[in-house]
C-alpha cells in the first residue's frame, strides 16, 4: 500500500496512525503503523494477512489512516479475505542433475508472474513437496535452483485447487552444473600425443577437446 499527499494547502508534513479492523483485527497487521509524508512525498505501508486459525469463510475488515490532513482524514480502505478449507494445492517431483542423478539441497519455487506462491527443497532422494498458496487455477511457473548449477524452470498448469499435481526436473529438465572451463596447451597436447622426443610439431592431428566432468562417459 501506497500512501501519498498532494495538496497545495498542506505545507507542512503530514502526519498518520494506522489501525485495522477497529484496531482489535488478529489476522490483519500493518508496518509501519505510524509515520509522517514531506510535502509531495509517499510512504509504503506492508499489509499482511495471517490465516492461521481461521475457519472457511469470508472476513472483512478496515484499514484506518488517521491523519492531520484537513480533506483526507481518516483514510479508510476496505478489506475482504476468503478462507478456502484444504490448505493449499500439493506440488511433488523429483530432482536430478542432467544426468539422472539424484540431487539434494534445490530450492523449488512456484510463481505466479514475480509474486512467490510456494517454496519447498529437495531432501536427500532428490524428491521435493511443495504446497501452492493459490486461490484461483491457472498457469503458473516452476523454478529450480541450487548454487553451482544453472537455474532450471517449467511451466505447470493447475485446473484444480487442491489436487495433487506431480512436476519433475529430470534427465534433460534436471539441473546442470556450472562446469569448470577447459584449458589446455598445444606444446603439452603434442608432447601428449607423441611422448618419445623429439616431438615433431610438423605433424597435424585433430583433437576432439571434451569437458569430461560435464558429461562422463
Amino acid at each position: 500500500m501506497r500512501i501519498k499527499y498532494r495538496s497545495a494547502r498542506v505545507a507542512c508534513e503530514a502526519c498518520y496512525l494506522v489501525y485495522g479492523g477497529g484496531g482489535d483485527c488478529a489476522w490483519l497487521s500493518e508496518s509501519p503503523a505510524s509515520g509522517s509524508v514531506a510535502p509531495a512525498g509517499s510512504d509504503e505501508i506492508t499489509v499482511t494477512i495471517d490465516t492461521t486459525g481461521l475457519a472457511e469463510g469470508d472476513y472483512t475488515a478496515e484499514i484506518v489512516i488517521d491523519n492531520n490532513d484537513p480533506d483526507e482524514d481518516p483514510t479508510i480502505v476496505p478489506v475482504s479475505l476468503h478462507v478456502r478449507e484444504g490448505g493449499g494445492t500439493p506440488i511433488t517431483g523429483v530432482m536430478t542433475e542432467v544426468n539422472c542423478d539424484p540431487l539434494t539441497g534445490v530450492t523449488i519455487t512456484l510463481y505466479d508472474g514475480i509474486v512467490v506462491k510456494g517454496t519447498a527443497a529437495s531432501d536427500g532422494s532428490g524428491d521435493y513437496s511443495l504446497t501452492a498458496s493459490i486461490s484461483e487455477p491457472g498457469e503458473y511457473e516452476v523454478v529450480a535452483s541450487k548454487t553451482g548449477y544453472e537455474d532450471e524452470s517449467q511451466p505447470i498448469s493447475i485446473t484444480e485447487l487442491g489436487q495433487e499435481y506431480t512436476l519433475d526436473f529430470r534427465g534433460e529438465t534436471g539441473l546442470i552444473p556450472n562446469a569448470p572451463d577447459v584449458f589446455y596447451v598445444l606444446e603439452c597436447v603434442n608432447h601428449w600425443l607423441f611422448p618419445e622426443p623429439p616431438c615433431d610439431l610438423s605433424v597435424f592431428k585433430v583433437l576432439e577437446v571434451v569437458n569430461a566432468w560435464l558429461f562422463p562417459a
